[in-house]
């Protein structure tokens, strides 16, 4: 039996090597992983228990809100295919992996070994939905020749997730010998365009920054911000003559 002091331990917290001086110095004990663990939605997580001197102890992860137990060893105990144990033979980290996670997958999840008592160790995940904000206005006016900058934040995402850029052409004027008919016209504007465009996304923050030198009125229409596994956000840009 484990002495009493191995007990419940506190989210974030984690045993640290057993003292040879100890009342149980052969008892298991968490190595610190991370216990904060958050994720965009759709986005596989992994949360990381790790046991030394486990023994023939079993390791099992339950989620606090319902006190389901989700698996036990290699085994997986719920119905829900995206929970599945993750372990290595000879390993001392012990993985709770949820495969397509939604933001009700949030919460707390508990690393539980079968000791005498039993000790557990707290995980919290959160599922963010990532999302692209244009800064400023919902509507840019501007007159013809000066340049558009516009800036993506990127909030909750992967690092490293690619930002596209969309623009919807506007419809010509009446001036225009070229007449659209139908829906206006979508470009990527990653895939190139016209000269005098600047595209910079910066990998680790996210963050997006699209330039247009000296803008004509064809510069002008709907201009969206779309990072991957991201809600996107638009910006309306009217190019004034004169």
């Amino acid at each position: 039996m484990c002495a009493a002091n191995y007990g419940v331990v506190h989210l974030g917290s984690a045993h640290v090597p057993p003292d040879l001086n100890a009342p149980c110095p052969t008892c298991p004990y968490f190595l610190p992983t991370r216990a904060d663990v958050k994720t965009p939605v759709g986005i596989p997580a992994n949360l990381t228990c790790g046991v030394r001197l486990l023994g023939d102890r079993k390791v099992s992860w339950i989620r606090r809100r319902d006190l389901h137990v989700l698996t036990t060893g290699n085994f997986t105990y719920t119905t829900d295919k995206r929970f599945r144990a993750l372990h290595l033979p000879g390993s001392p980290f012990w993985s709770l992996q949820i495969h397509t996670p939604t933001v009700e997958d949030s919460g707390v999840y508990e690393c539980q070994v079968s000791t005498q008592p039993k000790i557990s160790r707290r995980f919290r995940l959160r599922v963010v939905v990532p999302m692209a904000a244009i800064t400023g206005t919902r509507e840019i006016f501007m007159k013809a020749g000066s340049d558009i900058n516009i800036t993506c934040v990127v909030k909750g995402a992967i690092r490293g997730a690619p930002v596209t850029w969309y623009h919807v052409l506007p419809r010509p004027s009446r001036r225009e010998s070229v007449v659209i008919r139908g829906d206006d016209e979508t470009e990527v504007i990653n895939e190139g365009g016209r000269g005098g465009v600047q595209l910079v996304t910066d990998k680790n923050g996210g963050n997006s920054w699209l330039l247009v030198n000296r803008a004509t009125w064809k510069d002008a229409g709907n201009y969206t911000c779309a990072p991957a596994h991201a809600m996107p956000d638009s910006v309306s840009v009217h190019v004034l003559d004169g």
